[in-house]
């Protein structure tokens, strides 16, 4: 009997992780994210490999232990607590307004545009066409957000496993039926490859979607974290290989288009033309369909988190109805510009924000070895005075314009700063300065106990 309740347990708990493990995939499996990884693998070359590392950690790896990371410390709030009281609501106005209306929002509109529509219609005078099917394309969103429809759930239930199954072949045509032979390829591939990956903004996804993750254990039985450690472990492995097969798979692909297409092919141009040479028109018009609509529920999506956050953050001064109106608007001006043009315009904002959120998903993994808050806080300066660099060097080249020479020195002279990771050593030395200031001033932490619920925020 004891045998029985035992299998059956653990059947249980395996249901409970691939339910968990396919809902976190989901997560980061946007339609908008799927046109980097054949970028990266053009740019590679016959560096592939090297490339492939580096997606699998900064696009892939770090985004879901964000999510662990989250899970470790209880809540979201509760990870960014050690920084500062303030620091959560900050970072979730700053990711939103910044990314995601500015940026991760538009970028659906302009690939479903050019992965999509333009695809389905290539005969259409696209100087009318694109304005046409960007405006149709927010217009339906403003319809569906400001409804809070559930048919657009309902929907992304089936076109989810639909896109994951055209994809699968993709990828099974590309192993079995290559399109060339990788070759060339950027000097520095696993720098390349790490950065292009910031673009799926996928570790800040994680770092806001982690409650979810949380309650959706809690609601299965797992109550307490230590029940819950080893189902999220399971689930964050099923989410990694899954996006690995996938985004691996397109990575590969376009190494192979190498060969046959520039370094600076736009990313959707080359996602629709390695997708043509494997299946032709028919897996061609697939895709575009498939990305139009996931690229749709996806923004609709955004848009109703980015409505509620913004109501409950001007506690009902700023409507939902009025954010929705006015963030269309944003998205149909940003959306115009074209995939290429939001991806420049993102760069230097995630050259910025993604070390600190490396270093907070580092910290979070590492919670309980953390000395004190002192560690928190010099990393993430030590950190963010790096991207900020990277931001301002970014900026440097887009306008012609130069760096003070004895800033740029100091920056050359960091360990790994020629490799493009300069802000690892100033982290580092951050988090030990920090922490021993910390120490010998004797400031009080965010988990003390003897901290009053109306002590001022540090």
């Amino acid at each position: 009997m004891k045998r029985e309740q035992t299998l059956m347990r653990h059947a249980l708990i395996n249901k409970d992780v691939l339910v968990v493990g396919f809902a976190m995939f989901a997560i980061f499996f946007g339609a908008g994210n799927l046109i980097f990884p054949p970028q990266i693998g053009l740019l590679a070359g016959d560096k592939w490999p090297i490339a492939m590392v580096a997606l699998a950690i900064a696009g892939v790896g770090l985004p879901i232990l964000a999510i662990v990371a989250v899970a470790n410390a209880g809540s979201p709030e509760r990870l960014f607590r050690p920084y500062a009281r303030w620091f959560h609501p900050v970072f979730m106005a700053t990711l939103l307004y910044t990314g995601s209306v500015a940026a991760i929002v538009p970028r659906t509109g302009a690939t479903g545009y050019e992965a999509g529509v333009r695809v389905l219609l290539p005969d259409v005078d696209q100087a009318i066409l694109k304005p046409v099917a960007i405006i149709g394309f927010f217009l339906i969103v403003l319809a569906f957000s400001i409804k809070k429809s559930k048919v657009v759930d309902r929907i992304g239930k089936y076109l989810t496993p639909a896109l994951l199954i055209l994809l699968l072949i993709v990828v099974v045509l590309a192993l079995v039926n290559p399109i060339g032979t990788p070759t060339g390829g950027v000097d520095d591939p696993f720098y390349t490859a790490f950065t292009t990956s910031y673009q799926t903004g996928d570790v800040a996804t994680g770092l806001i979607t982690g409650a979810i993750f949380i309650a959706a254990l809690a609601g299965r039985g797992y109550s307490t974290q230590k029940q819950r450690t080893l189902p999220l472990i399971g689930a964050a492995a099923i989410a990694f290989i899954g996006l690995m097969v996938i985004y691996g798979g397109l990575e590969y692909l376009g190494a192979q288009g190498s060969a046959s297409f520039s370094a600076d092919t736009d990313a959707t141009v080359l996602l629709n033309s390695v997708v043509a040479e494997l299946g032709g028109p028919p897996a061609t018009a697939a895709l575009a369909v498939a990305v139009l609509f996931a690229t749709l529920t996806t923004a609709i999506g955004m848009a109703t988190v980015i409505g509620e956050f913004t109501e409950e953050l001007s506690r009902g001064k700023i409507t939902y109805f009025w954010t929705i109106l006015i963030i269309t608007v944003i998205f149909i001006v940003q959306a115009m510009g074209g995939v290429s043009y939001i991806i420049t315009f993102t760069t230097p904002f995630l050259l910025f924000f993604y070390p600190a959120m490396i270093i907070t998903v580092i910290l979070g993994l590492a919670r309980k070895a953390i000395p004190n808050d002192g560690v928190w806080k010099g990393a993430l300066i030590g950190a963010s005075l790096l991207g900020l660099y990277d931001a301002a060097a970014f900026l440097s080249e887009e306008f012609a314009w130069s760096l003070p020479p004895n800033l740029v020195n100091v920056q050359q002279a960091i360990p790994l700063a020629a490799a493009g990771f300069g802000w690892i050593v100033p982290g580092i030395i951050g988090a030990v300065v920090g922490g021993l200031i910390w120490r010998f001033t004797g400031l009080p932490n965010s988990d003390d106990k003897r901290l009053s619920s109306n002590a001022p925020a540090t």
